[in-house]
Protein backbone atom coordinates (compact mmCIF):
# COMPACT_ATOMS: atom_id res chain seq x y z
CA UNK A 1 0.00 0.00 0.00
CA UNK A 2 1.45 3.45 -0.93
CA UNK A 3 0.68 5.72 1.59
CA UNK A 4 -0.12 9.78 0.84
CA UNK A 5 1.57 12.48 2.13
CA UNK A 6 -0.22 14.46 4.67
CA UNK A 7 -0.75 18.24 4.13
CA UNK A 8 -1.25 19.84 7.30
CA UNK A 9 -4.30 22.39 6.49
CA UNK A 10 -5.26 25.64 8.47
CA UNK A 11 -9.02 25.94 9.79
CA UNK A 12 -9.98 28.74 7.35
CA UNK A 13 -8.87 26.26 4.54
CA UNK A 14 -11.56 23.66 5.50
CA UNK A 15 -14.13 26.57 5.94
CA UNK A 16 -13.36 27.66 2.81
CA UNK A 17 -13.49 24.69 0.95
CA UNK A 18 -17.11 24.25 2.35
CA UNK A 19 -18.30 27.63 1.64
CA UNK A 20 -17.44 27.22 -2.01
CA UNK A 21 -19.29 24.42 -2.08
CA UNK A 22 -22.61 26.47 -0.31
CA UNK A 23 -22.91 28.65 -2.78
CA UNK A 24 -21.29 26.80 -6.30
CA UNK A 25 -23.63 23.83 -5.51
CA UNK A 26 -27.36 26.19 -6.69
CA UNK A 27 -28.47 26.70 -3.22
CA UNK A 28 -27.62 30.32 -3.13
CA UNK A 29 -28.79 32.79 -5.49
CA UNK A 30 -26.71 35.73 -6.59
CA UNK A 31 -28.20 38.63 -4.59
CA UNK A 32 -28.44 36.18 -1.35
CA UNK A 33 -27.30 37.06 1.87
CA UNK A 34 -24.99 34.50 3.86
CA UNK A 35 -25.63 33.35 7.49
CA UNK A 36 -23.67 36.11 9.45
CA UNK A 37 -19.89 35.53 10.76
CA UNK A 38 -21.41 34.32 14.10
CA UNK A 39 -23.73 32.39 12.60
CA UNK A 40 -21.57 30.32 10.61
CA UNK A 41 -18.61 30.24 13.12
CA UNK A 42 -21.22 28.22 15.33
CA UNK A 43 -22.09 26.21 12.73
CA UNK A 44 -18.22 25.47 12.04
CA UNK A 45 -17.40 25.15 15.17
CA UNK A 46 -14.97 27.84 14.73
CA UNK A 47 -13.96 31.03 15.89
CA UNK A 48 -14.72 33.87 13.66
CA UNK A 49 -11.53 34.84 12.49
CA UNK A 50 -11.42 31.51 10.41
CA UNK A 51 -14.44 32.19 8.98
CA UNK A 52 -13.89 35.92 7.81
CA UNK A 53 -10.27 34.89 6.31
CA UNK A 54 -12.36 32.40 4.30
CA UNK A 55 -14.73 35.10 3.17
CA UNK A 56 -11.71 37.28 2.45
CA UNK A 57 -10.69 35.10 0.13
CA UNK A 58 -14.13 34.42 -1.59
CA UNK A 59 -14.18 37.94 -2.05
CA UNK A 60 -10.86 38.32 -3.53
CA UNK A 61 -11.92 36.17 -6.15
CA UNK A 62 -15.57 38.00 -6.53
CA UNK A 63 -17.76 35.00 -5.31
CA UNK A 64 -19.21 37.02 -2.82
CA UNK A 65 -19.63 40.77 -1.72
CA UNK A 66 -19.18 41.99 1.93
CA UNK A 67 -21.31 45.75 2.57
CA UNK A 68 -20.26 47.36 5.67
CA UNK A 69 -23.20 47.22 8.11
CA UNK A 70 -25.21 44.98 5.85
CA UNK A 71 -23.70 41.58 5.38
CA UNK A 72 -22.68 39.37 2.94
CA UNK A 73 -24.06 38.42 -0.18
CA UNK A 74 -23.34 35.78 -3.60
CA UNK A 75 -22.81 37.51 -6.96
CA UNK A 76 -22.75 36.65 -10.02
CA UNK A 77 -19.58 34.87 -10.23
CA UNK A 78 -19.39 31.30 -11.27
CA UNK A 79 -15.69 30.10 -11.80
CA UNK A 80 -13.82 30.01 -8.54
CA UNK A 81 -11.08 27.85 -7.83
CA UNK A 82 -9.78 28.05 -4.26
CA UNK A 83 -6.56 26.09 -4.20
CA UNK A 84 -4.17 28.78 -5.85
CA UNK A 85 -5.58 31.30 -3.60
CA UNK A 86 -4.98 28.52 -0.45
CA UNK A 87 -1.67 28.52 -1.94
CA UNK A 88 -0.54 32.14 -2.53
CA UNK A 89 -1.80 33.07 0.96
CA UNK A 90 0.67 30.13 2.62
CA UNK A 91 3.37 30.85 0.50
CA UNK A 92 3.13 34.43 1.01
CA UNK A 93 2.04 34.14 4.67
CA UNK A 94 4.49 36.59 6.22
CA UNK A 95 3.79 39.26 3.14
CA UNK A 96 0.34 39.00 3.78
CA UNK A 97 -1.05 38.20 6.31
CA UNK A 98 1.33 40.08 9.29
CA UNK A 99 1.58 43.47 7.51
CA UNK A 100 -1.95 43.03 6.76
CA UNK A 101 -2.80 42.47 10.85
CA UNK A 102 -0.87 45.43 11.53
CA UNK A 103 -2.28 47.79 9.05
CA UNK A 104 -5.86 46.55 10.06
CA UNK A 105 -5.27 47.57 14.03
CA UNK A 106 -3.25 50.80 13.67
CA UNK A 107 -4.32 52.60 10.32
CA UNK A 108 -7.86 52.77 10.86
CA UNK A 109 -7.85 54.72 14.29
CA UNK A 110 -4.87 57.00 12.91
CA UNK A 111 -7.73 58.05 10.56
CA UNK A 112 -10.28 58.53 12.73
CA UNK A 113 -7.86 60.56 15.35
CA UNK A 114 -7.10 62.69 12.08
CA UNK A 115 -10.76 63.46 11.56
CA UNK A 116 -10.86 65.27 15.13
CA UNK A 117 -7.52 66.60 14.35
CA UNK A 118 -6.76 67.83 11.20
CA UNK A 119 -6.36 71.19 9.94
CA UNK A 120 -6.89 72.83 6.87
CA UNK A 121 -3.44 73.10 6.04
CA UNK A 122 -3.06 69.32 6.39
CA UNK A 123 -6.50 68.96 4.23
CA UNK A 124 -4.69 70.78 1.53
CA UNK A 125 -1.35 69.33 1.85
CA UNK A 126 -3.50 65.63 0.91
CA UNK A 127 -5.42 67.10 -1.68
CA UNK A 128 -2.31 68.00 -3.79
CA UNK A 129 -1.49 64.18 -3.09
CA UNK A 130 -4.37 63.10 -4.63
CA UNK A 131 -3.96 65.58 -7.75
CA UNK A 132 -0.26 64.48 -8.40
CA UNK A 133 -1.95 60.12 -7.48
CA UNK A 134 -4.37 61.15 -10.27
CA UNK A 135 -1.96 62.65 -12.99
CA UNK A 136 0.22 59.97 -12.44
CA UNK A 137 -2.96 57.30 -12.88
CA UNK A 138 -3.24 59.49 -15.91
CA UNK A 139 0.08 58.60 -17.55
CA UNK A 140 0.13 55.20 -16.39
CA UNK A 141 2.69 55.38 -14.38
CA UNK A 142 2.29 54.03 -10.53
CA UNK A 143 1.81 55.79 -7.25
CA UNK A 144 3.71 53.81 -4.74
CA UNK A 145 5.46 56.41 -3.41
CA UNK A 146 2.69 58.71 -3.05
CA UNK A 147 0.66 56.16 -1.82
CA UNK A 148 3.23 56.12 1.17
CA UNK A 149 3.07 59.96 1.22
CA UNK A 150 -0.69 59.58 1.87
CA UNK A 151 -0.54 58.00 4.58
CA UNK A 152 2.14 59.43 6.56
CA UNK A 153 -0.29 62.35 5.74
CA UNK A 154 -3.08 61.09 7.81
CA UNK A 155 -0.47 59.58 10.77
CA UNK A 156 0.67 63.50 10.52
CA UNK A 157 -2.99 64.54 11.16
CA UNK A 158 -3.31 63.30 14.20
CA UNK A 159 -0.42 65.81 15.74
CA UNK A 160 0.89 63.06 17.68
CA UNK A 161 4.47 62.91 16.50
CA UNK A 162 4.57 59.23 17.80
CA UNK A 163 2.42 57.95 15.31
CA UNK A 164 4.64 58.92 12.45
CA UNK A 165 7.44 57.70 13.98
CA UNK A 166 5.56 54.22 14.43
CA UNK A 167 4.84 54.38 10.65
CA UNK A 168 8.85 55.32 10.14
CA UNK A 169 9.86 52.21 12.27
CA UNK A 170 7.44 49.70 10.83
CA UNK A 171 7.61 51.14 7.29
CA UNK A 172 10.31 48.45 6.06
CA UNK A 173 7.36 45.93 7.27
CA UNK A 174 4.70 47.36 5.51
CA UNK A 175 5.68 48.94 2.20
CA UNK A 176 5.44 45.31 0.99
CA UNK A 177 1.73 45.61 0.82
CA UNK A 178 2.14 48.94 -1.38
CA UNK A 179 4.08 47.95 -3.90
CA UNK A 180 2.21 44.63 -4.49
CA UNK A 181 -1.31 45.85 -4.11
CA UNK A 182 -0.16 48.26 -6.67
CA UNK A 183 1.04 46.08 -9.18
CA UNK A 184 -1.95 44.35 -9.30
CA UNK A 185 -4.43 44.95 -11.95
CA UNK A 186 -6.04 48.12 -11.56
CA UNK A 187 -4.68 48.16 -8.55
CA UNK A 188 -3.49 51.91 -8.13
CA UNK A 189 -6.64 53.23 -9.65
CA UNK A 190 -8.64 51.09 -6.65
CA UNK A 191 -5.89 52.62 -4.20
CA UNK A 192 -6.93 56.15 -5.15
CA UNK A 193 -10.67 55.62 -5.31
CA UNK A 194 -9.70 54.47 -1.66
CA UNK A 195 -7.80 57.52 -1.05
CA UNK A 196 -10.29 59.97 -1.95
CA UNK A 197 -13.71 58.41 0.11
CA UNK A 198 -10.88 58.75 3.19
CA UNK A 199 -10.24 62.26 2.10
CA UNK A 200 -13.99 62.88 2.21
CA UNK A 201 -14.48 61.58 5.76
CA UNK A 202 -11.57 63.71 6.91
CA UNK A 203 -12.85 66.56 4.93
CA UNK A 204 -15.94 66.48 6.80
CA UNK A 205 -13.98 65.58 9.74
CA UNK A 206 -16.12 62.65 10.58
CA UNK A 207 -14.32 60.06 12.81
CA UNK A 208 -16.59 56.86 12.05
CA UNK A 209 -16.65 57.53 8.74
CA UNK A 210 -12.64 58.01 8.74
CA UNK A 211 -11.88 54.53 10.17
CA UNK A 212 -14.53 52.54 8.27
CA UNK A 213 -13.20 54.19 4.97
CA UNK A 214 -9.43 53.44 5.85
CA UNK A 215 -10.17 49.85 7.03
CA UNK A 216 -12.31 49.50 3.77
CA UNK A 217 -8.71 50.43 2.24
CA UNK A 218 -7.04 47.82 3.72
CA UNK A 219 -9.52 45.21 3.21
CA UNK A 220 -8.86 46.47 -0.42
CA UNK A 221 -4.96 45.98 -0.32
CA UNK A 222 -5.55 42.65 1.45
CA UNK A 223 -7.62 41.35 -1.42
CA UNK A 224 -5.51 43.12 -3.94
CA UNK A 225 -2.37 41.15 -2.88
CA UNK A 226 -4.09 38.11 -2.61
CA UNK A 227 -5.35 38.41 -6.56
CA UNK A 228 -1.47 39.05 -7.42
CA UNK A 229 0.61 36.59 -5.86
CA UNK A 230 -2.88 33.92 -6.80
CA UNK A 231 -1.99 35.01 -10.75
CA UNK A 232 1.77 34.63 -9.89
CA UNK A 233 1.27 31.21 -8.38
CA UNK A 234 2.44 28.21 -11.01
CA UNK A 235 -0.11 25.81 -12.29
CA UNK A 236 0.80 22.35 -10.93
Amino acid sequence: MKFKEIKRKRIYEEVLVQLQEYLLNGDVVPGQKLPSERELAQTFHVNRVSVREALTVLEANGLVERKVGEGTFRTGAVNFEATPLIKAITNKERQVREPIQVRRVIEPQLARLAAQNISEEQLEALRDILRRQEERLQQGKDIIDLDSEFHYAIARATNNSIFVGLLEALDNSLVSTRVTSNMAQGGGQRGYAAHKTIFRALESRDPDKAEEAMFNHVMGVERMMLHYFAEQEPVS
